[in-house]
């Protein structure tokens, strides 16, 4: 694993900025991005003594010429990645009756569009790279396999089309032949701090910020002949 360059979506907090420190412990080599330049230098800040190694960039996912930029970034610095990891989100409890197209649109760039640019990207590097051990895990939501009654439908829509297309860019991978993986975890709701500090939430069951972190750990220590499609995570007594 510590000889892996993985690339992390969305550290600046929660998940992907755990799931950062996490593996720069484990000696791998992490490009972390995100749209915080402040939180991105304090992490590079805080993980500078190893044992493996973090970098970063600013980039919004939603920007398709940022994107492009980034990989041409690593092209010159990195050189290659062997694995993405598609963290970044964004949650909102927008509606289909009385939402702001506004608040949709915030919820289709980054998790649809992002995704979709940031991957297609992170493939053609692999394929120029002739990575033999490609993985791209997807983390996902719960709401990518049920809808929830409390709202946040635009959410979940794009959660399922996140789904699709995972599953979707399997199929494609598989018709060129190309040795790459795809795997997708499926939390329910993680207790990051913004849950923990949030009254509405924090007394909910929720998985551990870790229980994802040891999912992602699991999936690269998978042997490269095996393929862990799908992996939901719910704690005792979720009521979803």
């Amino acid at each position: 694993m510590d000889k892996r360059t993985v690339l992390v979506t969305g550290v600046s907090s929660g998940v992907g900025r755990h799931l950062s420190r996490q593996l720069v412990q484990k000696g791998v080599t992490v490009i972390g991005v995100a749209r915080t330049e402040a939180s991105l230098q304090e992490l590079a800040e805080e993980l500078k003594s190893g044992p493996g190694q973090f970098h970063y960039k600013k980039v919004d996912i939603a920007n398709e010429a940022e994107v492009i930029e980034l990989f041409a970034w690593i092209e010159g610095n990195q050189k290659k990645i062997d694995v993405l990891i598609n963290n970044a989100g964004v949650f909102n409890f927008a509606t289909l009756t009385d939402g702001k197209l506004e608040e949709w649109k915030v919820v289709v760039d980054t998790i649809v569009t992002g995704y979709s640019i940031v991957t297609r990207e992170a493939v053609k590097s692999m394929k120029k790279h002739q990575i033999s051990d490609g993985l791209i895990i997807n983390i996902q939501s719960v709401c990518a396999k049920v809808v929830l009654p409390m709202g946040a439908y635009m959410y979940s829509a794009c959660e399922h089309a996140l789904d699709v297309l995972g599953s979707g860019l399997r199929h494609e991978l598989q018709q060129q032949q190309l040795p790459i993986r795809i795997s997708k975890i499926n939390p329910s709701l993680i207790k990051t701090e913004k849950v923990a500090n949030n009254p509405a939430y924090n007394q909910m069951p929720a998985v551990e910020m870790q229980d994802v972190a040891d999912c992602v750990v699991y999936l690269l220590g998978a042997p490269k002949h095996v393929e862990i499609s799908d992996i939901t995570l719910r704690p005792i007594n979720s009521p979803f």
